[in-house]
């Protein structure tokens, strides 16, 4: 295999990674009537459909997801602030840091005079080495920026769904993922925000897990191609 194609493989299965980490399928938090005020249109009102469902977690990982935002505070004057409830998972936080925005009565975060800034923050995980994590959302209107970070490092959204929304308001919802390899680390922070006004953030969710050389390369193929490359240095021939 020479290094272009190599590095057309790898490319390839890193793409694949970043749309498929176990149950992240286009769709997965909706259902089959995405209308605004619906069970399941993206605002929260359906838990019925886990992005990461128990069973297909990574032993050692830490995921948190919100389908339904209430703001902790009860204060309605300084906006939304934080939800430190996720809806399925674990222990975490989700806020807007610019208190711009208000939980609507669809349980979605919203603000129609500024953009929006939000940062999902997990506690950190057992062990060392490096991890690799999980941003997804879903949004309605206004579109997230597609770069995020986390703890500082950047990735760039993949759209993995997106559909007509029915209902008095209309719009369009997609759903994005960014996928980062990071240090184990005490806590995880991952931001993201708003291109403008008006972006309806409906769902999100965040997973990290650990060893990616173990849960990552597995069912990629990536495995069998870091093979390959270490035969090249090597100048061992495959059997």
């Amino acid at each position: 295999m020479n290094s272009q194609l190599l590095s057309f493989a790898v490319g390839a299965a890193l793409a694949a990674l970043a749309v498929t980490p176990a149950a992240a399928v286009d769709g997965r938090w909706d259902t089959a009537a995405p209308v605004i005020g619906s069970a399941g249109a993206g605002n929260g009102t359906n838990g019925m459909n886990p992005w990461i469902p128990v069973a297909e977690r990574a032993a050692g990982s830490v995921y948190a997801e919100w389908n339904f935002f209430t703001d902790d505070d009860n204060d309605p004057s300084n906006g939304f602030t934080f939800d430190s409830t996720p809806d399925i998972g674990g222990a975490g936080t989700i806020t807007e840091l610019n208190e711009v925005a208000f939980a609507t009565g669809g349980g979605n975060v919203y603000s129609f005079s500024a953009a929006t800034s939000f940062e999902i923050a997990l506690p950190g995980t057992l062990g060392s080495g490096m991890r690799t994590a999980y941003l997804r959302t879903s949004t309605i209107g206004t579109l997230p920026l597609t770069t995020a970070t986390l703890n500082g490092v950047s990735a760039t959204a993949v759209e993995t769904f997106t559909t007509t929304v029915g209902g008095p308001f209309g719009g369009t919802e997609k759903e994005w993922i960014w996928t980062f390899v990071v240090p184990n680390a005490s806590s995880y922070r991952f931001a993201f925000e708003a291109t403008g006004s008006s972006m309806s953030l409906a769902q999100a969710g965040a997973y990290v897990v650990p060893e990616p050389s173990t849960y990552a390369l597995t069912g990629l193929g990536l495995a069998g191609i870091a093979a390959i490359a270490r035969r090249r240095r090597t100048g061992t021939q495959p059997r």
